[in-house]
């Protein structure tokens, strides 16, 4: 249902400029570094701007000799600033499968409850598969 996108469809969204670091990727020659995917929506406008930017700033480190300790601390500064932001993501969307659960399973309560209101006008059997049909729930 689900696809992660492939390099190359990273790569296809990214602008067309070249650098050492992109065509070393592009071609399959190891390199230093690593081509991170983050798992959100791959079709997110933003999302992919967010790719271009940092193929960009990478590109720019490149040209202008930007050692590994600076590129590292740039690195966490913006990875720390997406963190809080993803965190409270997480929080409002762990919160909201928490209150789906629960309603899910006080609606699972109320169906039981109206089943055993009709033990007697329906017939066993169709109590007892209805019943599994419940606790499947």
């Amino acid at each position: 249902l689900f696809s992660k996108p492939g390099l190359a469809d990273v790569q296809a969204s990214l602008p067309k400029e070249t650098s050492t670091l992109k065509a070393a990727v592009a071609e399959g020659r190891p390199c230093k570094k690593r081509v991170a995917y983050l798992p959100l929506w791959p079709s997110s406008v933003t999302l992919q701007h967010l790719y271009r930017l940092a193929w960009d700033l990478a590109a720019l480190w490149e040209e202008a000799w930007v050692s590994e300790d600076q590129r590292q601390e740039h690195t966490e500064l913006i990875a720390a600033a997406a963190s809080g932001q993803l965190q409270q993501h997480i929080k409002a969307c762990r919160h909201y499968v928490e209150d789906l659960s629960s309603r899910s399973e006080a609606v699972k309560v109320a169906a039981c409850n109206k089943l055993s209101g009709l033990v007697g006008e329906l017939s066993r059997e169709q109590v007892t598969a209805l019943d599994g049909k419940l606790q499947e729930a």
